[in-house]
């Protein structure tokens, strides 16, 4: 129901009310602002699933979807930074991101933090060298390497 909006949105009240399957639901509440959605609850209920993706589809261009397989814990941590991305995309440019925009920005910001930590550690080349592997006899370790 978090999803739906408010316990008391007219989406919400929909679906519990079994008037809106949970794709016709979700897709209502993700696309249609909140002033319209007892309309567009209306059409969904007159249309077939399809034509109502296609209609609701049309009106926003920026829709997009990134599905993968986590933890719980670890999807939330991945939906808020995606979300804190957008948001900072948005202040930039004054203008709606798009959830792949706002992955690219993330994405990148993790890479140059990850080679400003890796120009930082000066023993990366004798790891390379050592293939990431022990170098004291018969040890073929490599974790807790020093």
């Amino acid at each position: 129901m978090a999803r739906l909006g408010p316990a008391g949105s007219a989406v919400a009240n929909a679906f519990r009310d079994g008037l809106l399957t949970p794709k016709q639901a979700s897709l209502v509440s993700e696309v249609v602002p909140p002033a319209q959605q007892p309309d567009a609850i209306v059409f969904a209920q007159g249309v077939t699933l399809r034509r109502l993706e296609d209609e609701l589809g049309a009106h926003d261009t920026t829709r997009d979807t990134i599905c993968f397989t986590a933890p719980p814990e670890a999807a939330n941590v991945f939906l808020l930074a995606l979300e804190a991305a957008r948001l900072n995309l948005e202040a930039e440019k004054q203008t709606r991101q798009s959830t792949t925009d706002a992955l690219l920005w993330m994405l990148e910001h993790v890479i140059e933090a990850w080679l400003k930590q890796g120009a930082a550690f000066k023993d990366y080349a004798d790891f390379n060298r050592d293939h990431f592997r022990c170098t004291a006899p018969d040890c073929t370790a490599r974790r807790s390497l020093q």
